[in-house]
């Protein structure tokens, strides 16, 4: 183009010359273009130089319209560069033609095209690595993290919790197990009422077994050794050898061997009610000839005496007996050693009676029914 425009500039300012007839090119040119004050030569100039500039800055526009719609954006850029020139007519009508400069520009605007396509395509490549890898790893090392740590955590504090509370518990509040009764009330006063195991002989002799201990009564530590809930009507038998531990309902009473086989004891307390009278028998007693009696040595016997002093009433005590005991002209009653408890212990001949089966079929509580038509509760405690 500069040179184009050289030549040009040289030929027509280099000498006057008469102006020739226009060219049918030129005069064409000429009517769509208002040029004032300008020589004829000037004005043909400029209009080519004016077409090429418009030319030049289009070429671009239609190199990158024709690389998106189509991809053959180079061939079409080659096609386009071919057709632009730098035209140069002179005062002569002769012609000057230079395809040089306009491929020139053509091809600048192809690599630079490609150029740009290639840059974008990069950086949307590196983008979409990016961000894929970098959200994988931190989803994946959050997660893994967060779930390890808050499993690892929750679990160990857990069981060790619950563990080492659990055998706390239990070690505070497991009763020790105590010779007798008595002995686990000394031990753990606030324990109330209720089945508990013993060991009379301590560790290494016989197992220990369940009894029943009432903590309250008389000062508490008392031993169940007898509990008959009779129902009225009935006359069943009695059943020796099997501990009760239900003091309200149970049905069976310690045989003289069981007896026998407690820790000393130095108090014997009787309870009983019935269902044909209001009165209560429930008194306690440390006569040494009364205990030894109920423990069941043999070389004890029964007499009125040993029922009738020594012995302190309890609470609810109504009854007539034992103050009145008196067992003439009858006698006192020394049954077999596993029914002392059971067969008239103490007694007023023909009026009062305390018996639990007496007989077989005698249930009675501080009266003479003589029969089991009525319901009885009796109970031996010892201390």
């Amino acid at each position: 183009y500069a040179q184009a425009r050289a030549r040009a500039s040289a030929s027509a300012y280099a000498q006057p010359h008469p102006q020739p007839a226009p060219s049918r090119r030129a005069a064409s040119r000429a009517k769509s273009i208002v040029v004032r004050d300008k020589p004829p030569q000037r004005t043909l100039l400029r209009v080519s130089t004016l077409t090429l500039r418009a030319l030049g800055l289009l070429a671009p526009l239609l190199v990158a319209c024709a690389t998106d719609a189509s991809g053959t954006g180079p061939d079409l850029a080659a096609d386009v560069g071919s057709t632009l020139d730098t035209t140069v007519e002179r005062d002569d009508g002769t012609v000057e033609r230079d395809d040089t400069g306009a491929s020139e520009d053509t091809s600048a605007v192809a690599d630079t095209s490609a150029g740009e396509t290639a840059e974008t395509a990069v950086a949307d490549t590196f983008v979409a690595d990016t961000f894929v890898a970098d959200t994988f790893v931190a989803d994946t090392f959050v997660a893994d993290t967060f779930v390890a740590d808050t499993f690892v955590a929750d679990t160990f504090m857990a069981d060790t919790f619950v563990a080492d509370t659990f055998v706390a518990e239990v070690l505070d509040s497991a009763p020790p197990v105590a010779k007798s009764c008595n002995e686990l009330h000394g031990l753990k006063p606030a324990l109330a009422s209720g089945p508990y195991a013993i060991d009379p002989d301590g560790p290494g002799g016989a197992a220990p077994f369940d009894v029943y201990c009432d903590m309250t009564t008389d000062g508490g530590g008392w031993t169940l050794v007898l509990a008959y809930d009779h129902a009225a009507g009935t006359t069943p038998a009695t059943v020796a050898g099997t501990r009760p531990t239900n003091p309200t309902a149970g049905f069976s009473h310690f045989n003289n061997a069981q007896m026998l086989g407690l820790s000393p004891f130095t108090a014997v307390r009787f309870f009983c009610s019935t269902s044909l009278h209001t009165r209560r028998i429930h008194f306690r007693t440390s006569n040494a000839s009364a205990v030894s009696y109920i423990r069941g040595n043999a070389a004890t016997t029964n007499n009125d005496a040993m029922w009738k002093t020594g012995f302190t009433a309890l609470a609810g005590h109504t009854a007539s007996l034992p103050a009145s005991a008196d067992s003439t002209p009858g006698g006192p009653i020394n049954p077999a050693l596993d029914r002392r408890m059971l067969d008239f212990p103490f007694y007023d001949y023909a009026a009062s009676h305390f018996a639990v089966g007496g007989y077989g079929n005698r249930w009675e509580c501080d009266d003479w029914a003589n029969s089991g038509a009525h319901a009885t509760l009796h109970q031996v405690w010892v201390r």
